[in-house]
């Protein structure tokens, strides 16, 4: 539940702050408008400032409860195992028509959802063949609109087709290159390289769709550029790889070629701290935020390490994610 709010609140975060940039624009379009009218007719000004603070307030009412209304957090699914149920969810993806893609994991499946609900299609069953899964955590959608699947427990990565087919299988178990321990979070570069979260071997490895790997992150411990159990991995623009360091509670920016660019959080319940951050994403604006697991709740977090916001707590009521002014 907390990965799929997270991904709801990316979406809201860009989505409110995309209108407050919108009015911003309008509003100084409104005053240059109103200077000209002014200079032309004197006497003008005054009237004519007053209906500008009016357009601008109605517009700015009308676009704020726009995005309040696209804000509100919607409640999907229930436990089980029919067809829009889930049973321990972990792994969420939004693809490019807005369609919700939910690691169903302990389902040993993963479901295609609208945004009311509705399951769309569903692929996968228990077991270690092609296109079966053991407890899938990680999705992501490459630019072909594929999805990539952490099939965990059977050590491996899986690429499928919307229709349930496998495309390829990356990995096998072990702790050679290539060969992955539980894998958990997966991601997709500019690149289309597939970044995994390698989780039982403390590292994160980037792998062509071939299975090569092109180049591989940390080793166990808790220094700069260590792991201990990594769970989340993000691109963000720059194609830094931001990683939930699980176990040492904190997440780290990380280059391709494994230099630290800066780490922040420490355990506790605090703002800025973590209890096993799990998820991370990343928002338009470069803000990275994290599925505070262990604090249930989600902090929106600057590259610098400074909170920007907080929602959530424990509970299972319904709750609006919306909460970053």
């Amino acid at each position: 539940m907390q990965a799929r709010c997270l991904d709801v609140h990316i979406r809201q975060v860009c989505g409110r702050r995309s209108v407050e940039s919108r009015l911003e624009e309008l509003e100084k379009k409104v005053d240059k408008l109103i200077d000209r009218v002014s200079a032309l007719v004197p006497g003008l000004g005054d009237v004519g400032r007053e209906i500008s603070e009016e357009i601008k307030a109605e517009a700015r009412a009308l676009e704020i409860s726009k995005a309040d209304t696209a804000g509100w957090a919607q409640v999907i699914g229930m436990q089980g195992s029919g067809d829009g149920q889930f049973n321990g969810p972990f792994g969420v993806a939004i693809d490019q028509e807005g369609h919700i893609i939910v690691a169903d994991t302990h389902n040993h499946r993963v479901q295609v959802m609208s945004h009311d609900g509705k399951m769309i299609c569903k692929f996968g069953s228990e077991g270690s063949g092609d296109g079966q899964f053991n407890n899938p955590h990680g999705v992501a959608i490459d630019h072909e609109g594929h999805i990539i699947v952490a099939d965990t427990r059977n050590n491996r990565v899986q690429v499928m087709s919307r229709d349930g087919k496998m495309i390829c299988k990356l990995g096998s178990g072990g702790s050679g290159d290539g060969q992955f321990n539980n894998p958990q979070g997966v991601a997709i570069d500019q690149e289309g390289h597939i970044i995994v979260a390698d989780s039982g071997n403390n590292r994160v490895q980037v792998m062509s769709r071939d299975g090569k790997m092109i180049c591989k992150l940390g080793s166990q411990g808790s220094g700069d550029g260590q792991f201990i159990s990594p769970h989340g991995v993000a691109i963000d623009q720059e194609g830094h790889i931001i990683v939930a360091d699980y176990s040492n509670d904190r997440v780290q920016v990380m280059s391709r070629d494994g230099t630290m660019i800066c780490k922040f959080g420490s355990g506790g319940s605090g703002d800025g701290q973590f209890n096993y951050p799990y998820g991370v994403a990343i928002d338009q604006e470069g803000h990275i935020i994290v599925a505070d697991t262990g604090n249930n709740r989600v902090q929106v977090m600057s590259r610098n390490g400074t909170m920007i916001c907080k929602f959530g707590s424990e509970g299972s009521g319904d709750q609006s994610c919306w909460s970053c002014d």
